[in-house]
């Protein structure tokens, strides 16, 4: 961005005596989510300084927030990388060294996971200990039956409800 003021000390015509120097603009970056700090990021990667963030609520990360209950930790918002092209958590998760490369080559379809750069998907507590894919396989399987049951359930119920009241 450019400054031009005009120069009291010239004697020559006013628009001739225009001094144009170079400033660094302010920048405001609205809210301070994760889509807010990666592009506070970039503009700080690219020489801008004067750089601001404001923020709402009084936690920054936006819908990523954890909270500790006990000895386990909750996770209250965002808890999965959906996808990795154009995803900025992905990208911050990659850049931080929170994403492993596996080598077995297998894929996660329909199962939920945290995906890595080449496809791969892999699971892990919430303090990072990996958690076997066979015992992940088998909870996904059991939720997704009860899964089932219930909507079933619910379905038979309101049926029932709306025939005989």
């Amino acid at each position: 961005m450019q400054s031009c003021e005009i120069s009291s000390d010239s004697t020559d015509d006013p628009l001739s005596s225009i001094l144009c120097t170079h400033r660094q603009p302010r920048i405001v970056v609205i809210g301070a989510g994760l889509a807010g700090l990666a592009a506070t990021k970039v503009l700080l990667k690219n020489g801008f300084t004067d750089v601001t963030v404001l923020e709402a609520s009084d936690h920054i990360g936006g819908r990523v927030q954890s909270i500790q209950h006990g000895k386990a930790t909750l996770e209250l918002g965002a808890t999965w990388i959906h996808g990795a092209n154009g995803n900025p958590v992905y990208h911050l998760a990659e850049e931080n060294g929170l994403l492993e490369h596996t080598t077995d080559g297998e894929r996660s379809v329909g199962r939920i996971s945290l995906y890595t750069k080449n496809g791969v998907a892999h699971y892990q507590t919430n303090v990072g200990k990996r958690i076997p894919k066979d015992l992940v396989e088998e909870f996904s399987d059991l939720y997704n039956e009860v899964r089932k049951n219930v909507i079933s359930f619910l379905f038979m119920a309101v049926l029932w409800f709306l025939l005989f009241n």
